[in-house]
This record gives structure tokens, sequence and C-alpha cells, in this order.
């Protein structure tokens, strides 16, 4: 039998005392919150797009081809900048590389602002797509440090319903500013929530004691387990098979995002607040159940289910 060399690397980690563990589990639920609040913003800067589809397109004179690349253009290196910045990341620390993103968020909204024609526009989605592709990876890599390997799950459960929360609780909000305002106010929405979200994380974002930077005493424990070569990792079929899972996932989501919106409203004649209200539905059940999973699935592994 092959044991995880995770739980066994994470249980030679030094763990904190018992007041810092009572400190530390208050921080790590202001720093999963906060996580939580980027998640969010990430799904409505995802959602934008396809919120304003129409009126965007017959401002800016887009055909739906025209509209179609404006969508991809977020993906475009959404899955380099991912690779790119997971090196950068060993040797910078996450709270900054995120802070970044969060600020280029923030920043990549301003275009949409002030733009006449498409192509202005279309760099900025891929400035902002590039921003909004190391954020998944990084937020993980930032909550797990607060939490021993056995605790993990309902904090990554709270990370992934946040798209849930944006939807449920602020798309329609934003559908709502779109329409009182015009489709340029969306952009300055969700720049504002980035801005505000980059602040608040510049205050409170902080890796926990599970994952100390490499070159303390921690780090070393932590990172003094056996070395995986890349080969070996990309080649494991877990990976395989949550690569493909996650490629399929966000292949839907794309299309969804940049043209159910559109459908709706142009194919079946609902209004935009009718639209999104009637999009955001079926959004609590599955996230309602996605938040005992992770820990029901980790005790059955521990009794070898």
């Amino acid at each position: 039998m092959q044991v995880d060399k995770g739980i066994l690397r994470d249980a030679a980690l030094p763990h904190p005392s018992s007041a810092e563990a009572g400190d530390g589990r208050g921080r790590a639920w202001v720093v999963t919150a906060v996580l939580v609040a980027s998640a969010a913003v990430v799904f409505l800067d995802k959602a934008l797009l396809g919120l304003v589809a129409k009126p965007m397109s017959e401002d800016l004179g887009l055909s739906a081809a025209g509209f179609g690349s404006l969508g991809s253009a977020s993906y475009l290196l959404f899955g380099a900048t991912c690779v790119i910045v997971s090196f950068a990341a060993q040797r910078i620390s996450p709270r900054w590389v995120l802070l970044v993103c969060g600020i280029l968020w923030a920043l990549g909204q301003i275009p949409a602002i002030f733009v006449a024609g498409g192509a202005m526009l279309y760099a900025s989605r891929i400035v902002v797509g590039a921003a909004e592709g190391p954020a998944d990876p990084l937020s993980m890599t930032t909550l797990y440090s607060w939490f021993p390997n056995d605790r993990r799950g309902l904090p990554q459960s709270l990370y992934t319903a946040g798209a849930a929360v944006a939807k449920i609780a602020m798309a329609p909000l934003l559908t709502l500013v779109i329409v009182g305002f015009g489709w340029r106010a969306g952009f300055v929405t969700v720049g504002v929530l980035a801005l505000a979200w980059s602040a608040l994380w510049l205050v409170t974002g902080r890796l926990g004691p599970y994952g100390a930077p490499m070159g303390t005493s921690t780090g070393r424990a932590a990172g003094g387990g056996e070395r995986v070569p890349w080969r070996k990792a990309l080649l494991n079929r877990t990976f395989i098979g949550c690569f493909i899972a996650y490629f399929a996932q966000n292949a839907l989501a794309a299309i969804v995002f940049t043209w159910l919106p559109s459908y709706f409203e142009n194919a079946l004649g609902f209004s935009p607040t009718s639209r999104t209200r009637w999009a955001s539905r079926r959004r609590p059940p599955d996230r309602c159940s996605a938040c005992p999973a992770p820990s029901a699935s980790w005790r059955w592994s521990r009794r070898g289910w």
C-alpha cells in the first residue's frame, strides 16, 4: 500500500502551540473569507462580458464573431500565466503575487470605460485574463497554508462556493447597475470591487503556519520531503484525470459566460434582470452540497474506502 507523502510531510510539520493555534484559527478564517471574496470578484469579471453583450455590441458595432473573439481573449494567456507564475511563486510570496493580480483586475477595467473600439478592449481582456489565471492555484496555496492537511476540505469548499456567492447575490445587482447606468458602469463596478479587494488583501493577506516560505526552518521542514520530478507529476493518472475534467469544465464555462445571457435575452425574450435571476436559481443546491463533500471524502479516504 502506498502512503500519501503529503500526509506524512504535513504530520512532520512543527505544529503551533495552543495559544498560537487559537490566534491563528481566527486569522485563518479571515484569510479564507478574503479569498472567497476574490473568487467572487473573478467570477463577476468573467460574467460581466456576457451581461453587457447586447448594449456593448450595439454601441461598438461588434458582430457576433467579433464579440466571440472578445470573449475568448480572457483565456488567451490564462494557462500560460498559471505555469509561469507558479514558478515565480516559489521565490516570491503568494501574498504579493495575488496583490499584483488584484490590481491588474482593477486596472484592466479602465479601457472599457473610455474605449470607442474593440482593439483596446480586446487587449485589456487579455491582461485581465492573464491576471486571473494564477488566482485559483495561488489562493489554494495560501488557503492550505492556514490549515493542516486533515482540515482543508471545508475552507476549500467555501472558496469554491465563492462563485456561487457572486452569481446569487452580486450578479443581479451588477445587472441592475448595467441597466440603470449603462454597460460601462458594469466595468467601473467590477474595477472598484477589485481595487477594494486588493486593499483588503494588502491588510489581511499572509501565509499561515503550514506554508512558511522556503529558507525558514518551517519551510525546510515542509519542503524536506522527496522532490517529485515534473515528468512523474505530469504523467500521474490523478493529474491527467483532473486536467481533463478541468478542461471540460472551463470549456463549458467559457461558452456559458459569453453566450448564455445573450441567448436568454435574444432567443427566449428574457429581460436583462429576469435573465440573471433565472440563471442564478440553480446555484444554491450544488454549492451547498459542495461544502460537506470534501470533508466526507477525506474521512472515507482515511478509512481506506
